[in-house]
């Protein structure tokens, strides 16, 4: 099992979160990982973004996560970000995307949208980011979707924050 160690683009807060400082300082420190945060703003940024691509075109050991502004719910779907997120992603040959599951969806809501935003060419990862309170109401969130996620024939895999 590779363990891949790196950052977020909140690294760069003072730099107003720019990727580009975040990756130039992932690199710097030797860091193999690197997660940026693609917002609607920044995906309408088009000379950031190809900055970004060239970038990681030009640094094949930096392995890059891409983060959702939104979470895995049927608004997702009908939103003006989804069509900018992957018309991004699909410039990348092996993209990733974190998406924050949303307890309050319903399993086969979900369901249809891993269906609808799935790519061959990228993979998928779930991060909790519960919004219940208490442990007890995310532990059970836990056991009920967890195996879903797993019985899925999509790759998908399960980040767990704690």
């Amino acid at each position: 099992m590779q363990l891949l160690i790196g950052t977020a683009n909140s690294i760069s807060f003072n730099q107003d979160y720019d990727p580009m400082d975040t990756m130039k300082f992932v690199k710097q420190t030797h860091f193999e990982m690197v997660q940026i945060y693609l917002n609607k703003n920044l995906l309408r940024r088009s000379r950031e973004l190809k900055r970004i691509r060239d970038y990681l075109n030009n640094s094949p050991e930096l392995t890059c996560f891409f983060h959702s502004e939104m979470p895995l719910n049927l608004k997702l779907l009908t939103s003006d970000y989804y069509p900018l997120l992957y018309d991004y992603l699909e410039h990348f040959q092996n993209f990733r995307i974190i998406f924050h599951y949303d307890e309050t969806e319903n399993l086969e809501n979900i369901l249809h949208i891993i269906q609808k935003i799935y790519r061959p060419e990228g993979r998928l990862y779930v991060e909790n980011d519960f919004q219940s309170a208490g442990k007890s109401p995310a532990e059970k969130i836990c056991e009920n979707s967890w195996p879903f996620f797993h019985s899925l024939r999509i790759p998908i895999t399960i980040l767990s924050r704690h």
